[in-house]
């Protein structure tokens, strides 16, 4: 648990003989950022520039925290893969981006 600028959160896990164990984590929402960030001006300066979203998926759908970057339900996932696009890539950009990521 933790908030969404913590720079650790502390992640819960309880074994199979009921033994409490806490873990600190580095904080998944600040890493998506940084990584978003860091794809993005390396697409830029190849010549790309677009706008990129990235979300933390909880398998378990039991985000801590409340965040545009986290997904808790199921069905936000096929809203976000087929709803929310704010840009249509052309083929010559997809297939540029492929070159540049190879």
């Amino acid at each position: 648990m933790g908030n969404e600028d913590d720079q650790y959160w502390n992640k819960y896990k309880i074994s199979r003989g009921n033994k409490e164990y806490i873990k600190e984590i580095r904080n998944p929402i600040k890493q998506l950022k940084r990584e978003i960030y860091l794809l993005k001006e390396y697409l830029k300066y190849y010549g790309v520039d677009l706008w990129i979203e990235g979300y933390v998926l909880f398998v378990n759908m039991n985000s801590p925290v409340e965040s545009e970057y986290t997904v808790n339900d199921k069905n936000e996932i096929d809203d976000i893969l087929h709803l929310r696009r704010n840009q249509v890539l052309t083929k010559n950009q997809i297939e540029k981006i492929i070159s540049i990521l190879k």
